[in-house]
């Protein structure tokens, strides 16, 4: 029907638009080239091998799906639409150590491992707002 193509067509550009977005090249995480995963509750975009260890993490911290292989609604891609890698890593790396634990393409499992964990799970690297006040509250 002429509906159901025009819901694709109008899918397929936001996928597009997404995919243009600032930092959506890369993935969110390792910086590999051209990711096509889609953290769908985070508003992000992630390799494959990245998006099994966000799979592993479970559907509470990451729900990922492709953008190639999945039929994805347009509510699912509204996130990716307006945070991306860029706006999300903003927050979410503000506070990356020196040298920077961050993978690249080339790393292994395990560190992509480790550093997705403490990204996602234990928010280690992410920028706190109100330490002093929560401080202050539990003494």
């Amino acid at each position: 029907s002429t509906g159901e193509s025009s819901l694709e067509d109008l899918t397929k550009a936001i996928i597009e638009d997404i995919q243009r977005s600032p930092g959506n090249d890369v993935c969110c995480d390792c910086g590999s080239l051209d990711p096509t995963w889609l953290s769908t509750n985070l508003g992000i975009l992630t390799c494959i091998e990245c998006s099994g260890i966000h799979r592993e993490m479970g559907v509470h911290v990451s729900r990922i799906q492709s953008l190639v292989l999945d039929k994805l609604g347009t509510s699912e891609l509204l996130l990716a639409k307006n945070v991306g890698n860029n706006s999300f890593n903003e927050i979410v790396e503000r506070n990356l150590p020196s040298p920077s634990p961050k993978p690249t393409p080339e790393s292994d499992m395990t560190a992509r491992t480790e550093y997705i964990l403490a990204k996602y799970v234990d928010h280690r690297f992410t920028q706190k707002m109100f330490t002093s006040a929560t401080a202050d509250r539990k003494s």
